[in-house]
């Protein structure tokens, strides 16, 4: 099924992009309300949907894209280049996820988790526009 084309997957991975926004932004939400608490148990919800997201995007996504660009250098190499990225990317956000799963947001620690919110909340954003602006797009059903 990985390679099969998905006419409703680009939607899916769209709406757990919206999702994974929404859930960061609650947490954003927490952090200047200071109801610092329940961010802990925000953070697992999050990294649970981010990790589904991720392996949908790879069994799916990718795996369709390299099969479909693979007479397609340039395309291909772009694809590659986004999976890689997305690679780094999520080690820095479970990394992040880890450390404060672990500790918790207190008073204590309040400004270095703002800090890493606000650099992690960027990137996302970012990684989010450019694949919804430039890699899903690829993803078309296989010409006859």
């Amino acid at each position: 099924m990985g390679n099969d084309y998905d006419a409703e997957l680009i939607h899916t991975l769209q709406t757990d992009h919206q999702e994974l926004l929404s859930l960061f932004g609650k947490m954003g939400r927490r952090l200047q309300s200071g109801d610092y608490a329940p961010i802990k148990s925000d953070l697992t919800l999050f990294k649970t949907r981010l990790e589904s997201h991720l392996l949908t995007e790879n069994y799916r996504l990718y795996a369709y894209l390299e099969d479909r660009l693979s007479s397609d250098p340039e395309n291909s190499e772009l694809m590659r280049d986004f999976r890689k990225e997305m690679r780094e990317i999520a080690k820095d956000v479970m990394g992040f996820i880890r450390t404060y799963t672990s500790s918790g947001v207190n008073e204590g620690n309040v400004q270095e988790f703002e800090r890493a919110y606000k650099q992690v909340g960027e990137r996302l954003k970012q990684r989010i526009a450019q694949e919804e602006r430039n890699l899903y797009p690829m993803y078309r059903p296989p010409s006859h």
